[in-house]
């Protein structure tokens, strides 16, 4: 069985016009340097929110409905929370299910892991397979294979999700043998309109000093996530549902972003670990950074609240050559504080 867990960010798409298109700069202080050749993506909106939200339990019958669907048949009578099984269907089909409080998944096979390509790429996906590796044999395009998640969605009355992410994808089984190739394609809970963006492609803070300070998450965003071919849908996973509490309006503006500059060339300068530097190829090259909507734990109540925040996205010319997956640490855009959406608070899953 394969679960697979994402976090996303929720991202404006267009920049105002305080706020430049791109930052270009070499900076240089001390032992230190890195190159800045970024694009930035946010918003014109003025609108910046803060979404207190908290987890919401599916509902048993809606899921009966949505996994008979998936199967293409009445195979499921009813669920109760911490159900999971594997049905031979009579056209021969072994399908996998499971049902949680929060937490719902379909497979239309028994034996097989999702790997999307960027993870392939480094080489050693399974034993012996190289580097560069990419996946040739998908039978449907990008645009429909998003269709028909949509499709789905519409069909069961699931609002307000975008498209996070659609990768390349293959489901490889326990031989090593690919079933199938496709797209693998997340969703993510978008109630204010923004356009979300995966981070399964990325890493946490690295190269960096490890510090628990930072605000953390309470729990995984809400996601949804297909693994699509020319057959269909072949995977689903859906977890940590939310609803809104409530909103509240920011009263104080963002940072300007020359502020936010020197904030994340302070933190690059303090914290990006030195022994890391060895030569031209490991200084840190910063790419993109967006204007997101980041989750994090709302210490009066227990609940979680969206607040705007900067991701900056970071990775070295040798990464780039080796095909590892870019880094990105974050920051609160009201404060210059430095968080930590990618991490979930103990105690709170």
């Amino acid at each position: 069985m394969c679960l697979f867990v994402f976090l996303f960010f929720i991202i404006m798409t267009s920049c105002s016009s305080k706020i430049p298109d791109a930052w270009n700069e070499y900076y240089k202080k001390g032992n230190f340097e890195m190159q800045i050749d970024a694009k930035i993506i946010c918003t014109e909106s003025h609108d910046y929110s803060v979404y207190t939200v908290a987890p919401l339990d599916f509902d048993p019958r809606m899921c009966v409905d949505l996994l008979n669907h998936l199967v293409g048949g009445v195979v499921i009578d009813a669920l109760h929370y911490g159900d999971m099984a594997s049905n031979k269907l009579d056209d021969n089909r072994e399908i996998q299910y499971g049902f949680y409080q929060n937490y719902i998944f379909y497979q239309s096979f028994t034996d097989g892991i999702i790997q999307l390509e960027n993870w392939i790429l480094p080489g050693e996906a399974y034993p012996g397979e190289p580097a560069g590796t990419t996946l040739e044999n998908i039978d449907i395009s990008e645009e429909a294979a998003s269709n028909i998640g949509y499709e789905l969605l519409d069909a069961f009355d699931i609002d307000y999700m975008q498209i996070a992410d659609a990768s390349k994808a293959r489901v490889l089984t326990s031989s090593y043998q690919t079933l199938y190739e496709g797209w693998y394609i997340s969703f993510c809970r978008d109630y204010a309109h923004y356009t979300p963006i995966s981070i399964a492609s990325v890493s946490n803070n690295r190269h960096m000093m490890q510090r628990d300070f930072p605000p953390k998450s309470p729990w995984l965003p809400e996601t949804i996530s297909m693994f699509i071919n020319g057959n269909g849908i072949q995977a689903f996973y859906w977890g940590d549902p939310i609803e809104i509490l409530y909103k509240t309006e920011i009263n104080e503006n963002l940072l300007s972003f020359s502020d936010m500059q020197d904030i994340i060339k302070e933190y690059f300068f303090n914290n990006y670990l030195r022994e890391t530097m060895i030569n031209s190829k490991r200084i840190p090259k910063v790419f993109k950074i967006v204007l997101t909507g980041a989750m994090l734990s709302d210490e009066t109540n227990g609940s979680g609240r969206i607040i705007p925040t900067w991701a900056v996205f970071y990775t070295t010319e040798a990464e780039i050559e080796n095909y590892s997956l870019p880094a990105v640490v974050c920051f609160d855009a009201t404060t210059g504080q430095p968080v930590n959406p990618f991490s979930i608070e103990k105690g709170t899953q």
